[in-house]
């Protein structure tokens, strides 16, 4: 393995290896991004595509499952005997 991959594998187990250049200009655009409130916007967006995922998915549910209870409804109806 490289010693530039292998640093990079280190750095991301936490290790840091202020030698290498590559690694100490990782971290200082790391720090500046979650310092600059970019990671913020960044996570605000994500989570409303994670919820507006989920609001789709929940419709998607409730169609599905009344479409079931229909289904459901109009089977027992048609095998129901009559006297």
């Amino acid at each position: 393995m490289s010693p530039a991959i292998q640093s990079f594998l280190d750095y991301m187990n936490g290790v840091i290896d202020p030698t290498d250049s590559y690694i100490e200009q990782l971290q200082k655009d790391f720090d500046y991004y979650v310092d600059s409130g970019e990671r913020n916007y960044d996570m605000d967006k994500y989570q409303a595509i994670l919820d507006e995922t989920a609001r789709k998915a929940a419709k998607k549910a409730r169609k599905e499952s009344t479409k079931n209870t229909i289904i459901s409804y109009i089977s027992t109806e048609n095998n129901k005997v009559t006297v």
